[in-house]
């Protein structure tokens, strides 16, 4: 007669279900394979190996696991790769997997029954080894455990969710013990399983299988203990939201979380730590683009990322100064009124925040309408209507605290204007300037970035800044057609003209920061910007000078041929920052 070895649930070692595997039977200490049997009167030996099914259990509760004498077992996966070899197993000692005896006593005292259930269940020491088929179709329900004093160490029970509902089935220990540090613990979807084992105080996992359930949000969502190892399906189409976490400590150590964004829109979905809590260093992450995601688990006092896709981060945070990207040019589609803003990033000036438009994506913003949150929406600050023609307008990138980022306009340099209207944005960058001119336009420019970082303008069709029908022979400021507020170097076009001819004419111009010493140039050859006519009565070329915060310059001429009437020409042809 044999005697029946345990009846259990291999694994290989990843912890997941050991589908397909084998277990080869052999004569103790040899390679000579042995029979087991299909019961206990041995009326027919079993396969040798026995190949267990999807859920690595046997076939059949017991087919295969009745032996008669001593044995050696083999576990293989699918494929014949060895997992674990035991020896020496006794017919009267099969509870012993690691070498320990266990008695007969023991071997009786384990039942390997298996209780269906469909609403709230009290677990009682009797339900040792048990399996709880727990169906939640009709609601939501408990199962409750007793003190782990009650039940002893060598307390182990396996409960599995078998509906397909999305009624979560609650694990409860008592009072104030503990699943893997867990006060309760949910089994959320079809399959979702646990078996537990009681170290007398706690209990701790020892296999699990949670698929999680997906939760699918497109507004601000508070997120609980119930909400353990969900999978947050985000649609932000309609507006930017914040997913807001449950604290660490309350939650304990394990808690897992998944969140992606699913919409193609720029709308943003923050995830928002509680309080003083962290996600590796900061308060905030942001999913800024599509298919964005992120993994998150609690170690129980703040959060960990343990598997992202995107810059999902709004940290860690960018060196102050920092600055790359942000190309603003008028936006083909629509030059007269607005401004596309490209991919960049850098720290604020502020420096609370990183400011960040990701590959990809741009944000849009029209100059005539009053400032509104998102791309392809009004970027003017109400402070300042109405628009004004011949005036200067910085373009600013901005940001909230946790990296949320869009942008505007602003005369001040600071963006305060404009961080008024912009609620909760909390820092800013200037990344450009445009004029607004006659024919209510953003007047046509282009701006260019090197490789160096450099950020070039050029306006696309150049205009006088200054005319003179007579040489200047002392120093004259005059403001060029560059941004209000900044120093930029500055390139324009200088040229001249004289009304005599045929004869050799000096002409020199200097010309010079007004943080620089007046220059005074004479007429035999000195340094400077220096034309030397020969029988010709006209000149010029390009010249590269830094402006003030008004945008000047300052010059001074001076002419071998001073007697005569002179014409001076200056364009703007663009500026460097």
């Amino acid at each position: 007669m044999a005697t029946l070895f345990q009846i259990i649930q291999f694994f290989d070692g990843n912890g997941e279900p050991l589908s397909g595997g084998k277990v080869n039977w052999y004569d103790a200490g040899t390679s000579t394979p042995k029979d087991s049997w299909i019961d206990e009167a041995e009326s027919a030996a079993a396969t040798n190996p026995v190949i267990l099914d999807q859920e690595g259990r046997v076939p059949s509760p017991q087919e295969g696991m009745w032996i008669s004498g001593s044995y050696k077992m083999i576990i293989t996966d699918s494929d014949d790769n060895v997992i674990t070899t035991i020896d020496n197993i006794n017919e009267y000692d099969s509870l012993d997997w690691t070498g320990l005896t266990a008695t007969i006593a023991d071997l009786n005292s384990t039942s390997t029954e298996t209780i269906e259930i469909a609403t709230t269940y009290a677990i009682t020491a009797a339900d040792r080894g048990k399996t709880i088929l727990a169906d939640a179709t009709t609601a939501a329900f408990e199962i409750t455990i007793p003190t782990s004093v009650s039940l002893g160490s060598k307390f182990e029970i396996t409960i599995k969710k078998v509906d397909s509902t999305t009624n979560a089935v609650t694990i409860n220990p008592a009072g104030s013990e503990t699943i893997d540090d867990q006060t309760t613990y949910l089994l959320n979807d079809y399959n979702d399983f646990i078996k537990m084992h009681c170290d007398g105080s706690n209990f701790l996992v020892i296999a699990s299988q949670i698929r999680g359930t997906v939760l699918a949000v497109s507004s601000t969502t508070p997120i609980t203990l119930d909400d353990n190892t969900k999978f947050v399906e985000a649609d932000a189409a309609g507006g930017s939201f914040d997913i807001n976490l449950p604290s660490a400590a309350a939650v304990g150590r394990g808690y897992r979380l998944a969140a992606k964004k699913i919409d193609s829109s720029t709308n943003t979905i923050s995830i928002n730590a509680d309080g003083a809590e962290l996600i590796d260093g900061i308060g905030s992450l942001v999913l800024s683009s599509q298919y964005f995601a992120a993994t998150l688990v609690s170690n129980g006092a703040n959060w960990w990322v343990i598997n992202e896709f995107g810059d999902v981060q709004a940290g860690p945070d960018l060196p102050l100064g920092y600055f790359s990207g942000f190309k603003c040019n008028q936006n083909s589609g629509n030059p007269t009124t607005d401004v596309l803003f490209e991919t960049g990033s850098a720290r604020g000036e502020s420096d609370i925040a990183n400011i960040r438009i990701d590959p990809g994506s741009t944000v849009n913003k029209r100059i005539t309408t009053p400032w509104t949150e998102g791309t392809n929406q009004g970027g003017f600050p109400t402070a300042l209507l109405p628009i004004v023609v011949d005036t200067w307008y910085h373009c600013f990138v901005i940001a909230k605290d946790d990296g949320t980022t869009d942008a505007g306009f602003d005369t001040d340099i600071n963006a305060a204007n404009l961080l008024s209207d912009a609620v909760d944005y909390v820092d800013y960058k200037r990344v450009g300037s445009v004029q607004w001119i006659t024919g209510n336009v953003i007047r046509d420019y282009i701006q260019y970035i090197t490789s160096a970082g450099t950020r070039t303008v050029y306006w696309i069709t150049l205009t006088d800044d200054y005319t003179s029908l007579t040489s200047e022979t002392t120093p004259r400021t005059v403001a060029l057609q560059v941004p209000l507020g900044i120093y930029v170097s500055c390139a324009l076009n200088y040229s001249f003209h004289v009304t005599s001819s045929g004869i050799s004419h000096r002409h020199e111009t200097y010309f010079y920061s007004l943080d620089q010493a007046d220059q005074y140039p004479s007429t035999g050859g000195a340094p400077g910007f220096t034309f030397v006519m020969e029988n010709t009565q006209t000149g010029g070329g390009k010249v590269e000078v830094m402006t003030d915060n008004l945008s000047q310059v300052k010059f001074i001429s001076a002419s071998s041929h001073i007697s005569a009437a002179e014409g001076i020409r200056i364009s703007t042809i663009g500026w460097s920052e």
